[in-house]
């Protein structure tokens, strides 16, 4: 115990000499600060250069269909990977946010710039119908697959009475495939809806695209046209067949 007492002692003044900074086979435990509201940040991490030797084997051992590889998140850093810095950003609205993170240890100080641009997101496309009341209108909305092997593989969500498409669909490789949106009103209507199309990833967000819907039910149009031919100051019937629309 002496002895390794005395390689620390004798690490920390080579340190201070500046011939070795830092050691090379232990864990080193830094205290983390951050100067804005913004962005939270765990109060310690370690650097651990044996997590760093073992992160290739794991991943690879990670990989193997069956295996139970340990990963290599750190207890010292819950909920982040070891050697990371996780960090949280809480931003109340688009712009520029910045802060510099000082990280602090028995041997060195660490200062890290970090700046995020938030842009407001991109508005969801509109589309819109109009139709007569009972009547139905298709809006063919085209997905590419750009990959070469990979089928993508959609499940869709739709808001709004009177709004109808298939729950789910397929896109195989470098083909495109129609999705077929309906709207068809009962009566005289405004209504306001939503499509979401969602295709889940590994590993990456989700790939979701949304529209916005709105659709107007018009005055219903003719269902027919009658002619009647009668001579004047003569009485002429007629009988009309009225359908019942209702749809159950």
């Amino acid at each position: 115990r002496a002895m390794h007492r005395d390689e620390k002692l004798r690490e920390k003044l080579a340190w201070c000499a500046g011939e070795n900074p830092i050691p090379s086979d232990e864990a080193v435990t830094y205290h983390v600060s951050c100067d804005s509201p913004f962005f939270e940040m765990p109060p310690t991490i370690i650097l651990d250069p044996s997590k760093t030797k073992q992160k290739s084997a794991n991943k690879s051992a990670e990989d193997e269909p069956g295996s139970n590889a340990q990963s290599t998140r750190d207890h010292h850093n819950p909920g982040g990977k070891a050697n990371h810095l996780e960090f949280v950003l809480d931003p109340k609205h688009a712009g520029n946010y910045t802060t510099t993170a000082v990280l602090r240890s028995e041997y060195d100080t660490r200062v890290i710039p970090i700046r995020f641009e938030l842009r407001e997101p991109r508005p969801a496309p509109i589309l819109e119908f109009k139709v007569p009341s009972r009547k139905a209108v298709e809006q063919l909305i085209p997905i590419t697959n750009t990959t070469a092997d990979e089928p993508w593989e959609f499940t869709c969500d739709i808001e709004g009475k009177y709004f109808k498409g298939p729950d789910k669909f397929s896109v195989p490789p470098g083909a495109t495939v129609d999705y077929v949106l309906t709207f068809c009103p009962d009566w005289i209507c405004e209504i306001q809806g939503k499509l979401t199309l969602t295709r889940r990833l590994k590993d990456k967000p989700d790939d979701i695209r949304g529209f916005v819907l709105k659709g107007k039910g018009l005055e219903p149009a003719a269902q027919s046209t009658a002619e009647l031919e009668c001579k004047a100051r003569e009485e002429c019937k007629h009988t009309f067949t009225v359908r019942n629309e209702k749809r159950s």
